[in-house]
């Protein structure tokens, strides 16, 4: 059992939420191997997400209590690191939203929940969340932005999604980033395109051929011939499934669904 004493001074800047996170890592087997990753002490697919309303001004303390080095990542916002000593001695902007945390050491970022969505936060050394080789399964939990911002809320229908500096992170064109997009103006997929960017995406959750293992069966699932659920499913995140708008562009969206589109289950013996 563990925790972590936080003494503030009066005159620091206030926050809506100040959330830790502690890094750690634990030989389950007894033979010397740090073998399970976890943050707060949850593994994925175990993980309890951390909430936010949109608009929060949050400080997030990243402590990692552990042996080995860990590289926190938050999608889809942009924080800054402070000093850990004293959060008015301003940091530098990083706006990858990833840091490198040593043993034993702790640093604290500060963020608005600009936002809203489900966002992935995770170790970016890739065994850290991959235990036991099987992927998502380690130090990787999700952050849960609910409510409109300023910004969401005076977009039109079928743009909300991801806007302004989020949009500029990649060439490729984003939902939110096409002008005056509808819900009824989806492009055409090519499902031999679609089926590299499953492969790469969404096969360590779905499964081969889409037949369900950590996230459902996607053959032959309704939600493939409903557009408008499809698409906002992937782009904004459902349930335990993170928001992809910042990982795919449209054209990959829409190759994937007509991948998806072709696969039949195996007739029965």
């Amino acid at each position: 059992m563990y925790g972590l004493f936080v003494v503030e001074d009066p005159s620091w800047p206030q926050f809506d939420q100040e959330l830790v996170t502690f890094w750690d890592e634990w030989d389950t087997n007894g033979d010397g191997l740090y073998d399970t990753h976890t943050i707060n002490s949850r593994s994925a697919p175990s993980y309890i997400p951390l909430k936010a309303k949109a608009g929060d001004r949050i400080r997030m303390i990243l402590a990692n209590i552990g042996f080995e080095f860990h590289t926190p990542h938050l999608h889809g916002q942009k924080w800054m690191e402070v000093n850990s000593g004293n959060p008015q001695l301003p940091g530098w902007n990083n706006p990858n939203a990833v840091l490198t945390v040593g043993p034993a050491e702790i640093k604290v970022v500060e963020f608005s929940a600009k936002y809203e969505g489900t966002w992935l936060f995770h170790c970016h050394v890739v065994p850290h969340v991959a235990d036991d080789k099987k992927y998502p399964r380690g130090m990787l939990t999700l952050l849960k932005v609910s409510g409109e911002s300023a910004i969401s809320s005076i977009q039109p229908e079928g743009e909300k999604g991801l806007v302004g500096e989020q949009a500029s992170l990649s060439q490729e064109p984003r939902v939110a980033s096409i002008p005056g997009f509808q819900p009824f103006d989806y492009p055409n997929g090519i499902a031999s395109r679609g089926y590299d960017v499953y492969g790469k995406n969404c096969k360590a959750c779905h499964g081969h051929l889409a037949n369900g293992e950590y996230g459902p069966k996607l053959q032959e699932n309704p939600v493939l011939e409903n557009n408008d659920t499809f698409w906002k499913t992937v782009v904004k995140g459902r349930g335990n499934m993170p928001a992809w708008e910042e990982r795919l562009s449209v054209q990959q969206i829409a190759d994937v669904q007509a991948y998806l589109k072709t696969l039949k289950p195996a007739p029965p013996p």
